[in-house]
Formats: C-alpha cells, sequence, structure tokens
C-alpha cells in the first residue's frame, strides 16, 4: 500500500478545512436573533423607539444605537462573544437615552409635530421636497439640541419651526386640491368603499365632480371648487373609514346586538369626561339628546363664568369713575381674584391636557393585534392578546420582547403605580394544571419586568385565572391561542 508522507497529510487537512468552511452557510439575520438574547433585545428596543419617531427626534443617539445593532449582528457571525457582549451593553444603554429624548421631543415639540404631520399629510413632502427637506434639517438640528441638553436653545428654534410647517401645509392644501381629492377617492375604491359604504362615497365622486365643473366653467372660482374639492376628500376619507369599521364587525363577527352594545360604549366614552354615566334605559333619541344637553349645559356654565368675569370687571370700571380713592385697592383685589381663577383655570387645563396625553401615549404604543388599552378613573388597564405561549408552557419567547418592553413604557408613564399581572390558559387540560401554568405565565412576566426593566419586587403582584376568564371560545384553535394571554393592570395610588 502507498504511504502518505508529511506533504500529503498536510494538504488533505487544509481540503478538508476549506471544504468544511465552504459547507458552513453564514446566519441570517433571523436565525441570530434568535440565537442572541440580547441581540433580539436591542433590536426590538430600537425598533420601538423608531416606532415613536427616535430617527427624527433624537437621531445623533438613534444612529449610533443602529450602528451598535449592526457590529453585534457581524460579531455573531463571526461568532465573536467579545464583540456580541461590548456592543448590545453600549447601545442598550444608548437606546434608553434615545428614548428619553424622543419622549422630552415630543414634551418640548408637540404643537410642532402637529404641525408636521397636517403637513405631511398635506402632501409638502412631495408638492414642495426642497422646502420640505429643508425644514426636516432644521427639525433634526433641533432634537439635536435636545440629545445635547441644550433645552432652552431648542424652545427658541420652536416658533419659526411651527410657523413655517404651518405655512407649508396651507401652501399644499392650496396646491392641486383637486388631485388630493382623486387620491382620495382612488384610495377609496382600492379600500372597497364604494362596495362597503357606496353612499357616502357617492356623496364623495359627486362633491369633486361638482368642483371639476366649477372650474372647467370659471378657473377663477378656486376658492369655491376648493371647498368642494375639500368636503370630496373629507367624504372619501369617511368612506374608508365606514369601511374599516365595517370589517372590523365582520372578523369580530359581531352580530347587530354587538353593534348596539359597542355603539353605546362610544357613547359612553364621550359622557365619561362630564362624570356622569349612561343606563341606556331609554330610547335612542332621548339618550342623544341627553349627552347633547350635558354638553351644551357645559358650555353654558362657561358662558356664565365669561360673564361673571365680565361682570366683574365692569363693576371695577364703575368703582373707577367714582371714587378714585378707592380705586387701588378696589382693583388689586379683584386682579388677584381674576388671576387666581386663571391660574386655577390653565392649571385644570394642563392636567386634564396631560391625563389625555399620557393615556393616548399607552394606546399608540400598543398595535390592535398586541393590546387592548382601557382607562378605569385612575387605573390603566392593557389586555394583551398579543402574547405567545406555547401550549402548556410557561416559558417566554424572544418574540414577546417587543411588547414586554411597550408593557414596562406604560408603567413608566405612571409614577408611584403598581402592576398587577394575570396569567390565562385556554381550556385544555385540568383546572388545577391550567390555574398553576396561568400563575407561572404570570410570575415569568414580573420576573422578566423586575431583571430586565427594574421594576421593584414590591410593586408587582401575579395572578393566575387559569381558563376561567376566556375572551375567545375554546372550541378553535385561534380562540384558544387568543385566551393564552397575559393582562396587565396598572394601578394608580394616586390620581393619574
Amino acid at each position: 500500500m502507498k504511504q502518505f508522507n508529511g506533504l500529503h497529510f498536510v494538504a488533505l487537512a487544509g481540503l478538508l478545512l476549506i471544504s468544511a468552511c465552504a459547507s458552513t452557510p453564514q446566519l441570517s439575520r433571523q436565525e441570530i436573533l434568535q440565537q442572541h438574547d440580547s441581540i433580539a433585545q436591542l433590536d426590538a428596543n430600537l425598533e420601538n423607539s423608531h416606532i415613536n419617531g427616535a430617527e427624527y427626534l433624537a437621531p445623533q443617539g438613534y444612529r449610533k444605537a443602529r450602528a451598535l445593532l449592526d457590529q453585534a449582528i457581524a460579531s455573531a457571525q463571526a461568532k465573536n462573544s467579545t464583540g456580541i457582549n461590548k456592543a448590545t451593553r453600549q447601545g442598550l444603554e444608548i437606546v434608553k437615552s434615545v428614548d428619553m429624548n424622543t419622549v422630552a421631543s415630543q414634551e418640548l415639540f408637540v404643537e410642532l409635530l402637529e404641525n408636521r404631520e397636517r403637513a405631511i399629510n398635506a402632501g409638502a413632502e412631495k408638492l414642495f421636497p426642497e422646502e420640505f427637506n429643508r425644514l426636516e434639517n432644521q427639525f433634526r438640528n433641533t432634537t439635536n439640541l435636545i440629545e445635547k441638553n441644550r433645552f432652552e436653545d431648542a424652545k427658541k428654534q420652536r416658533p419659526l419651526l411651527i410657523t413655517n410647517y404651518g405655512r407649508l401645509e396651507l401652501k399644499s392644501v392650496k396646491k392641486d386640491a383637486a388631485q388630493q381629492a382623486k387620491t382620495a377617492i382612488a384610495n377609496a375604491i382600492e379600500k372597497e368603499a364604494d362596495d362597503y359604504a357606496p353612499k357616502t362615497f357617492k356623496l364623495a365622486q359627486e362633491e369633486l365632480t361638482l368642483a371639476l365643473s366649477i372650474l372647467e366653467a370659471n378657473r377663477s372660482q378656486s376658492g369655491a371648487a376648493s371647498s368642494h374639492t375639500t368636503r370630496a376628500t373629507e367624504l372619501a376619507n369617511r368612506s374608508i373609514q365606514i369601511t374599516e369599521l365595517i370589517r372590523d364587525f365582520d372578523r369580530r363577527d359581531y352580530d347587530e346586538e354587538d353593534k348596539i352594545l359597542w355603539y353605546q360604549k362610544q357613547l359612553s366614552t364621550i359622557q365619561e369626561p362630564l362624570k356622569t354615566k349612561f343606563i341606556f334605559d331609554k330610547d335612542n333619541r332621548s339618550t342623544v339628546n341627553t349627552l347633547r344637553n350635558d354638553i351644551s349645559a357645559l358650555k353654558q356654565s362657561e358662558a356664565n363664568l365669561r360673564g361673571d368675569l365680565m361682570a366683574t370687571e365692569m363693576r371695577v370700571e364703575t368703582l373707577l369713575s367714582a371714587k378714585n380713592s378707592e380705586l387701588g385697592i378696589l382693583k388689586k383685589k379683584y386682579e388677584k381674584e381674576i388671576t387666581l381663577q386663571n391660574k386655577k383655570r390653565e392649571a385644570q387645563e394642563k392636567r386634564e391636557r396631560d391625563i389625555r396625553q399620557r393615556f393616548e401615549y399607552v394606546q399608540s404604543l400598543f398595535t390592535e393585534n398586541e393590546a387592548d388599552v382601557y382607562r378605569k378613573r385612575q387605573n390603566i388597564l392593557v389586555l394583551a392578546h398579543g402574547f405567545y405561549f406555547e401550549p402548556g408552557k410557561s416559558e417566554i419567547k424572544t418574540v414577546n420582547y417587543a411588547l414586554l418592553n411597550k408593557i414596562d413604557q406604560a408603567y413608566k408613564k405612571f409614577p408611584n403605580s403598581k402592576l398587577v399581572i394575570s396569567g390565562h390558559t385556554d381550556a385544555t387540560g385540568s383546572p388545577s394544571i391550567n390555574k398553576r401554568l396561568s400563575e407561572k405565565r404570570a410570575s415569568n412576566v414580573a420576573q422578566f419586568l423586575k431583571d430586565t426593566k427594574g421594576i421593584e419586587s414590591t410593586r408587582i403582584s401575579v395572578r393566575g385565572y387559569g381558563a376561567e376568564k376566556p375572551v375567545a371560545s375554546n372550541s378553535t384553535r385561534d380562540g384558544r391561542s387568543r385566551n393564552r394571554r397575559i393582562e396587565v393592570l396598572i394601578e394608580n395610588s394616586k390620581t393619574i
């Protein structure tokens, strides 16, 4: 038999090594996320930051964190655990700052962001790209000031940006309003609004036809045509909203009673700020009239207060002309009362605005497939039906991290609050096993929030209900999946 010498052996080893390397495929991004929890967490946190607008509200930090994520993925492909740990640790720290700066920018630029959104909705980005991009660069430069803790400098830039976005919105609305209406109607057709909401859709078409007829007859009547194109756009968008609502009813398999109950719930939501409650023991006309009368009474009360204020000012003027010697004392007295009333009113308006913004922020965190969010006086209930558990298991999957991050953000919006985490299962298995399983799932969620989010143990309690409180039928696979869920109640010891 022919013997191999040393050179033959080295050559053979080299060929085997090359063959092994060639046969080992590079891991995909999804595989890396599944294998490395720290990278998955950084990716989920960055995605959430992106959803909240960090790309333009905290751009420098966001870009750094994104670069660190790419670096961590590259290290994972190279099987460099040290590089992974270093990049993810730095990235997660930067994301915390990014989220804080994003919130600060959102709070500081509330009106600016509203004007910017309206300008975008008006088509400014396409109609006036150069002017829009110039404004966007100015906006990013201003948000950079927030990242540098130069809040006062950022505030100085705010008024001009608000004005310029407002002007750009106005220019965009004026430019080719008819085309905007055509686009809205085309969008309605694409979403089948002409089938689901034919009456509203037909009105939109009629308004657009009228606007085009006016422009064709007399181009100088652009003002009159604009009002009709605006109305056509509103009706087209309304037909889409009606379509989406009907489809939502169909998806939820609503019968006629369910639709009425949904409608009554909307009325109750409108009535809620008035601190009264509908009983729904009268006909619909009476119920609507009751709501209308309550709002009218509130407006009348405001008018009465303004009248009282005017009467007070008139009395001050009368005393001024009658007794100059007493003017100073009386004027100071009434001015102090008026100032105090204004301060109280402004403080109340600020509190109400803060309540609404925080609740709406929590609602905006979750998609329809992730959770439903309800406000119960000072408490917030998050029905996290987007939670995924394998049947019979309680381990938290990485796919749930993004939802857990949002729950943590919602919790941190309410200082001094406590979390009540309740677990639920489907009806498969015995009640005792299901109850223990639901408690274990809730406990695992609580432990995750304690370990990764730093929430104190004293502020979290868990409950397990097993299959006692289903939200869907246990006779279907989808229903059982929805019943395997987590509910989070944010309890506030003080008023929000």
